[in-house]
C-alpha cells in the first residue's frame, strides 16, 4: 500500500513524543499534523455519523421493520462471521505489508490489560468519592460498567467513520491494531468480566422468560479463548507472518488471492451490521423490561462518565509515557496510541453486556442493565465528542 507524503515545513515546531505525528511503515499518516480545529471537526463528524446510523436503525426497530429475531440473527452473523473476516483481513494485510512492528503484538494486548486495571481503580475511586458502599449493588454495577473498556462494536464504527469516508490508507492499520487489542480484551470480557457482570446484575427469579440457558464453565471458557474474533485475529497473525501462507493468500500474484478477496468482501458487511445491531439494541433497551429510568440510573451514569472520561484517560496517558520511556512505543506508533486511547478512554460501556446477561439466563438483570446503558449512552454524547477529539490530538493521527 503506497501513498504520497506532503513535504513538511522546515520551520514547523516539533511536538512532544506523545503528540508526535507518525508514519506507519506501510500506510503512513501525513507527517504534517492536522490543525486542532480540523481534528475536532473530524471527530465530531465521526460521532454524528455513528449517531445518525444508530438512530436510523432505532427507528426501523421501533417501526417494526426490524424484529428482535432479525437483530439477534444479525448480531450472531456480526460476531461469528462478519467481524472475524474483517479482523483476519486487516491484520494479515497489515503484517504482510510491514505495517505493524512485532513489539506492538505484545504492547497492545498488554495495554488492554493495563487499561482494565485502570478501569477498576477508577471505579473504586469514584465509588469512594461519592460515598458508595464497597459491597453494595451500586458499586458492583459501577465496577463492571467502568472496569472493562469498550473494544466491541462502537470503536469499529468510529474507525470506519474516521478513515473510510476519506479513502484513508489508515483504515486497514487501524483495524489491525484493534484486532491485536482484542486478543486480551475479549478473553477477559468473557471470563472475569462475565462473572463480575452477573454478580452486579443478579436475577434471583430465573423463570426462563426472556433469557436463555445458563452458560456453564465450559461455555464461558470457549467464549473467552475460542471466540470467533480471537480465533480470526490469531489466524490473521499467522497468515501475515508465515511466509508460505502469506505468499499464497496476499498479493497480486498470490494463487489463492480469490479466497482473501472473498473474506474481504464478507468482512465489509461487519460495520453496517454493527450499526443496525447497536441501534436495535438501544431502541429495545428503552422499551423493554420492567425497570424504569430513575434518578439512580442518571446518577450511576454520571459516575461512569466521570470514571471513564476523566480518571481513566489521566492514568492511560501516564502509562503511555511510561511505555515511551521504556522504548516500547515510538514516534511511529500513533495508530497504536489511537486504538489504546479510543477504546479505553472515549467509549461508553459495552452494549454487549445485555446479551451476556441474557445468555447467562438473567433476563431481569439484563433489563436493568439495558436501561442503565441507554441512559449512559444518551448522557455520554458530549463527553464522547470531546474525548474523541482529544484522542486524535494525543495520538498524533493526521486525518
Amino acid at each position: 500500500m503506497r501513498i504520497s507524503r506532503r513535504p513538511s515545513s522546515p520551520a514547523a515546531p516539533q511536538p512532544p513524543p506523545l503528540s508526535a505525528v507518525s508514519a506507519l511503515p506501510a500506510a503512513a499518516a501525513s507527517p504534517v499534523a492536522a490543525s486542532g480545529a480540523s481534528v475536532t471537526v473530524k471527530g465530531l463528524y465521526a460521532l454524528l455519523q455513528v449517531i445518525s446510523g444508530g438512530a436510523l436503525a432505532s427507528m426501523a426497530d421501533a417501526g417494526g421493520l426490524l424484529s428482535p429475531d432479525d437483530t439477534k440473527a444479525l448480531s450472531r452473523l456480526f460476531y461469528n462471521v462478519f467481524q472475524p473476516c474483517l479482523l483476519f483481513v486487516a491484520l494479515a494485510e497489515s503484517l504482510a505489508q510491514g505495517g505493524m512492528p512485532v513489539r506492538l503484538l505484545l504492547v497492545l494486548p498488554l495495554m488492554a490489560l493495563i487499561h482494565i486495571m485502570f478501569g477498576f481503580i477508577a471505579a473504586f475511586t469514584t465509588g469512594r468519592l461519592t460515598g458508595l458502599s464497597m459491597g453494595g449493588r451500586a458499586q458492583k454495577e459501577l465496577n463492571i460498567l467502568t472496569g472493562i473498556g469498550n473494544a466491541a462494536t462502537i470503536p469499529f464504527l468510529f474507525i470506519d467513520a474516521l478513515f473510510r469516508g476519506s479513502n484513508s490508507p489508515l483504515l486497514s492499520p487501524a483495524l489491525a491494531a484493534a484486532a491485536v487489542y482484542l486478543l486480551t480484551w475479549n478473553p477477559i470480557l468473557w471470563s472475569v468480566g462475565n462473572a463480575i457482570l452477573c454478580d452486579a446484575f443478579p436475577d434471583h427469579t430465573h423463570d426462563g422468560q426472556g433469557g436463555e440457558a445458563t452458560a456453564g464453565i465450559g461455555d464461558l471458557a470457549r467464549s473467552a479463548f475460542l471466540s470467533p474474533p480471537v480465533i480470526a485475529s490469531a489466524a490473521g497473525l499467522a497468515a501475515g507472518s508465515i511466509a508460505p501462507v502469506r505468499a499464497a493468500l496476499i498479493g497480486a500474484n498470490a494463487p489463492l488471492r480469490f479466497i482473501f478477496s472473498s473474506l474481504r468482501s464478507i468482512g465489509g458487511a461487519a460495520l453496517p451490521a454493527a450499526v443496525i445491531v447497536l441501534g436495535g439494541a438501544l431502541s429495545r433497551a428503552l422499551r423493554e423490561g420492567e425497570e424504569k429510568i430513575t434518578l439512580s440510573n442518571v446518577l450511576q451514569a454520571l459516575r461512569v462518565i466521570f470514571s471513564r472520561f476523566v480518571i481513566v484517560p489521566v492514568c492511560a496517558l501516564g502509562a503511555l509515557r511510561g511505555f515511551e520511556r521504556l522504548g516500547l512505543l515510538t514516534a511511529q506508533d500513533s495508530m497504536a496510541r489511537m486504538i489504546v486511547l479510543m477504546t479505553g478512554c472515549a467509549m461508553p460501556s459495552p452494549i454487549i453486556y445485555v446479551a451476556m446477561l441474557r445468555i447467562a439466563g438473567q433476563a431481569k438483570g439484563a433489563g436493568r442493565a439495558a436501561k442503565m446503558l441507554a441512559v449512559q449512552y444518551m448522557m455520554a454524547l458530549v463527553p464522547m465528542a470531546l474525548s474523541l477529539s482529544w484522542v486524535l490530538r494525543a495520538s498524533g493521527i493526521a486525518i
